[in-house]
């Protein structure tokens, strides 16, 4: 195989197989290569060939058009192990789809990487990334790849049941005092949170008289979008941030003296108070 990665108009797609793979939080699904395995960990889908080196792992994008995606490619790609620099820019294919090359490090190793960009017609899209060792990146992995954006469909990703979406549908809050933490889960299947936290104290002297007091406060909220698994009672919430990350909330309706409080539950073990319906 060549070691620098050949036009991706050059390189056909290989053969599909019958199996199809769905991501129902993020919406597309896809035929694989023929011949490629797959499992699902933490946002990723990450495949491998018993006859062909390297690795291509599959994950969702938020962005809101092919100018913002490009941009995201060619900002390269760093996660834990992972250092991606873009080695040629990332070129329009199509009107939803470019494809661009990367160098870098994976693991330790150093990895030249082949990826795709697919947008989806109703926001967002996912990344294809084939990856290998740098005299190993040919045209068969790259060729798989193609197979996958060639055979991805786009849907409107499912919250889940709808009982439960519009259960769960609202503001709710948690807070010991001074740090407050509001989770907003949207009847649309899109998320949002807040985090604030307020410290303060006093300062004093050497013989610990009173001299003044401080205070300090700190901020943050993210997006995404979440779905839900269970009942009323007790399930899991998946929130998928926009760079594919997933945080599971296992929840459980508050009792208290044999009484169920709907409006309350225990988020990863944290209480949180439903504020507002949506």
């Amino acid at each position: 195989p060549s070691a620098n990665p050949a036009p991706a108009s050059t390189v056909k797609a290989a053969p599909a197989g019958s199996e199809e793979v769905s991501d129902e939080v993020n919406g597309f699904k896809f035929r694989k290569p023929a011949g490629w395995n797959h499992q699902a960990s933490e946002g990723y889908i990450l495949m491998g060939s018993n006859t062909i080196p390297g690795l291509i792992v599959v994950f969702a994008h938020r962005s809101a058009n092919m100018q913002a995606m490009m941009a995201e490619m060619n900002n390269g790609i760093q996660d834990e192990g992972i250092n991606l620099y873009i080695s040629s820019q990332a070129q329009a294919q199509s009107q939803n789809m470019a494809v661009c090359n990367y160098q870098g490090v994976v693991q330790g190793e150093q990895a030249k990487g082949y990826g795709i960009g697919l947008m989806n017609p109703n926001g967002g899209g996912i990344y294809i990334l084939a990856v290998s060792t740098p005299d190993k990146l040919g045209n068969e992995i790259m060729a798989a790849a193609n197979t996958i954006s060639q055979n991805t469909t786009f849907f409107k990703p499912s919250a889940g049941d709808m009982d439960l979406v519009r259960h769960f549908a609202g503001e709710w809050a948690w807070s010991n005092g001074y740090r407050t933490m509001w989770m907003m889960f949207f009847p649309d299947g899109s998320f949002s949170d807040q985090y604030e936290a307020a410290y303060s104290g006093e300062f004093t002297d050497e013989v610990g008289n009173n001299t003044g007091f401080w205070g300090a406060t700190n901020e943050s909220s993210s997006r995404g979008r979440w779905s839900v698994q269970g009942t009323k009672d007790y399930g899991v919430i998946t929130v998928v941030s926009p760079d594919g990350t997933q945080t599971r909330y296992e929840y459980r309706v508050f009792v208290e003296k044999g009484e169920k409080f709907y409006w309350e539950y225990l988020f990863n073990g944290y209480h949180y108070r439903k504020n507002k319906a949506y």
